[in-house]
Formats: C-alpha cells, sequence, structure tokens
C-alpha cells in the first residue's frame, strides 16, 4: 500500500489527502531530520579524516625513525652515532659524537637536518688540537615542517674574518722545561698563549707554540705562521 493509499484510509486523516498534502508532509520530516542525519555526517566524515591523518602521521613517523635508525656516514669515518631513545619500537632519540673541523661537523649536521626534524637536547663541544672541535650532540624528533629553520649547532660562527698580519704581532716567547709559552698583540691587546689557547676575539686557536713561532688555526681550518724573525725584520 502506498504513502497516499494509507493516509486517505486512515480515520485520523478525515479531510481530503492529496499528492500535495503528502509531499509537505515528506519536506517537514526531512527538515526535522536533516539537521541531525547532516551533524551525524559530518561527524563520520571528521572522524575519518582524523584517521586518516593519524594513520599518516603514524606512517611518517615510521619512515623517520626507521632512517635514523639505518643511518651511516660512509664517507665520514670520524661520526660515531647511534639511537639512545625508542618509544613503540620508534626510534626518538638520536647522538652523535666525533672530532672534526667545524666544516666537516656543518656538512654532516646539514645533511641529517636535511631528512628530519631534529630538536636538539643537549650539547657538549670541546676544542682539539689542529683546529678541530669535538663534540657530542643528543636531539630528539621533531614536528616536520614544510618551511623549517636553520639551526647553526656549531659551538661558533664558522665564517672566519679575512686575516691581516698587521692586526698581529708576536712579541717573545718563553720555554720553562718542555713547555713554550709566547706573548703575542691583536688589535693592540695582549696575550699570553700556549698550544690549544683559544683566541674568540679573532676566531683562532693556537696549534703550536715554538722558540720561534706559533701557528694559529681558523675556525674553517685555514692555518696561520706567525714568526718572531718577521716581527724583528718588520721593526728594524
Amino acid at each position: 500500500m502506498s504513502l497516499l493509499a494509507y493516509l486517505k484510509s486512515s480515520a485520523f486523516f478525515s479531510f481530503e489527502i492529496t499528492r500535495s498534502i503528502v509531499l509537505l508532509f515528506i519536506l517537514l520530516q526531512m527538515a526535522v531530520w536533516y539537521p541531525f542525519l547532516s551533524n551525524l555526517h559530518d561527524d563520520v566524515s571528521q572522524h575519518t579524516r582524523l584517521n586518516n591523518q593519524a594513520e599518516d602521521e603514524w606512517r611518517q613517523w615510521q619512515k623517520r625513525a626507521n632512517y635514523l635508525r639505518q643511518m651511516h656516514f660512509a664517507d665520514d669515518p670520524w661520526v660515531q652515532q647511534q639511537v639512545v631513545a625508542t618509544d613503540v619500537d620508534r626510534s626518538t632519540q638520536w647522538l652523535i659524537e666525533g672530532t672534526a673541523s667545524l666544516t666537516e661537523w656543518q656538512s654532516v649536521l646539514e645533511r641529517v637536518e636535511a631528512q628530519l626534524p631534529l630538536v636538539l637536547r643537549s650539547v657538549s663541544w670541546q676544542r682539539a688540537s689542529k683546529g678541530n672541535w669535538q663534540g657530542r650532540l643528543r636531539f630528539g624528533l621533531g614536528i616536520p615542517k614544510r618551511n623549517r629553520e636553520y639551526h647553526n649547532w656549531l659551538p661558533t660562527q664558522l665564517r672566519t674574518r679575512q686575516f691581516n698580519k698587521e692586526d698581529w704581532r708576536l712579541v717573545s716567547t718563553m720555554r720553562v722545561g718542555e713547555a713554550v709559552s709566547a706573548m703575542l698583540t691583536y688589535k693592540n691587546h695582549r696575550y699570553w698563549i700556549t698550544r690549544g689557547s683559544w683566541l674568540p676575539a679573532a676566531g683562532m686557536t693556537v696549534n703550536a707554540v715554538s722558540f720561534d713561532q706559533i701557528t694559529l688555526v681558523a675556525r674553517d681550518g685555514v692555518i696561520q705562521e706567525l714568526k718572531v724573525r718577521e716581527e724583528v725584520d718588520q721593526y728594524e
């Protein structure tokens, strides 16, 4: 039995039932139920989107964690690295350490950051011989962003000022037993130095001190020498 026939046979409807009235009745029912059905549809769609987003984020996390776990530096044998923390079989923290020049450190860190959104957790830097730096950096995995800002995790700026010998003067050297020290001036400021001394104003490390000269190493590994004889000849 059709809806129109049912309404006509019902005792409740004593007036004449027309197709227009039936259509109006259906429209009223739809108007009553539409907000509920619409909200239900929106809730289901949002729930589906959230599930898809969560699954996609999980896959991305897994991809980054696997990359971190399989990372190796065949061309940089000085690098020592390992995963130091995991969560649900997923790598979450990574440690890198080694001794190298700042140029080599920068190259490695930039390659890693290009692939992974890293968050620095702890860092330790110590000057080593020949202008190298011993570093120990611990990172966590961060949230990926489309436009990540550049991070400079180096202990000092890599760019070195142009070396100007006129700013320097090796005044004297002194030997006490096996230890050799020297006095020099840089831009009219005096410094007593030994091997390994750091001159932050110039961005130079003292690599060696001998009886008649000193060797300086810039942040980028460039070596410069100052000799007492050169200074004596200059001022004669």
